[in-house]
């Protein structure tokens, strides 16, 4: 029992030495300093604390903005026609290992599980592409063989 005690008497000396700090005036919250009656009285006149509003909404208003900004650059980034082609051959050979899974799961497969097994996470795409790729090597093959 004397430890938790002496735990919380250092949490309190420690938050009454934070409180005693010039330094740490400018981080308490204007809540807390009115609580306390801390607040400087001097400066504050209804002018001031319409600028000091209005400073911090543009710098919300700021950030905001760069977040909205940051969101349309990252569905711009998420389109397929904006995707590396490094990526585009990893996503064809990690659908295809995926749709191998989902098949080996079930014995019996019908129509409809096939179908919604394709649809999945944009699958289609991928391997519509995979088979371009085998249709051109399959092609290139055919080529060589007349030559």
């Amino acid at each position: 029992m004397n430890i938790v005690n002496n735990v919380g008497n250092n949490i309190n000396t420690y938050y009454d030495n934070l409180i005693n700090t010039d330094l740490s005036e400018n981080r308490i919250n204007d809540l807390y300093k009115i609580i306390q009656n801390k607040y400087d009285t001097s400066t504050i006149n209804k002018d001031s604390i319409y600028d000091e509003l209005m400073n911090k909404e543009g710098n919300i208003k700021e950030v905001i903005d760069r977040i909205i900004d940051y969101k349309k650059k990252q569905k711009l980034d998420d389109l397929f026609v904006n995707t590396k082609f490094k990526n585009i051959f990893m996503n064809i050979f990690k659908t295809l290992n995926h749709l191998i899974d989902d098949l080996t799961k079930h014995k019996d497969i019908s129509y409809k599980q096939l179908k919604k097994m394709l649809n999945k996470e944009h699958r289609l795409i991928y391997i519509g592409l995979f088979m371009i790729m085998i249709a051109f090597f399959l092609s290139l093959i055919e080529i060589s063989d007349k030559i």
